[in-house]
């Protein structure tokens, strides 16, 4: 039994957690999403793109996604495709774990649409999160519409494996 007066709040509360059901990229789009709606643009970028490292990992892999090396190597591989950056110059974590490494980059080629947004979604994390001191900063009030633009392609992209309506 719950007391009155608190019945508005908790009604609130389950609306506000009723898009959560306990897998982990649903999960983290949904908490991105609550950013985005309570006006945490930055904290929606990081969630986002760690959110999109653990979904690769478990459609490139078998790998266990929360282990922060499966997650460096994933965007070391979004850098080398992005790139084309040839073997003697990849870092460390992917030359030891070239294996891995190779298997994320062919998984990742063909996906040119997923890597152009995840190069601009880390692009403009990387801007928001050093406060625009960055070559060629993004106005401030471009921030909350590209994360949304970003969480309609990534929601998208997780549910149906393509981006396309």
């Amino acid at each position: 039994e719950t007391v009155g007066p608190l019945q508005p709040l908790l009604e609130r509360l389950q609306a506000s957690t009723a898009k959560f059901n306990g897998e982990s990229v649903r999960d983290g789009i949904a908490a991105a999403e609550w950013c985005l709606e309570h006006n945490l643009i930055q904290q929606g970028f990081t969630i986002l793109e760690e959110t999109l490292f653990t979904w690769i990992v478990t459609r490139a892999t078998d790998l266990p996604p929360d282990e922060e090396q499966n997650r460096t190597l994933v965007n070391q591989a979004i850098k080398i495709t992005l790139n084309n950056i040839p073997f003697d110059d990849w870092k460390r974590e992917s030359r030891e774990h070239r294996e891995i490494a190779e298997i994320l980059i062919s998984w990742l080629s063909s996906r040119k649409d997923l890597l152009d947004n995840m190069r601009n979604l880390a692009q403009d994390r990387n801007d928001i999160n050093h406060a625009g001191m960055v070559n060629g900063p993004m106005k401030p009030d471009k921030f909350r519409k590209r994360l949304a633009d970003y969480l309609d392609f990534f929601s998208k992209l997780v549910e149906t494996g393509t981006a396309q309506p």
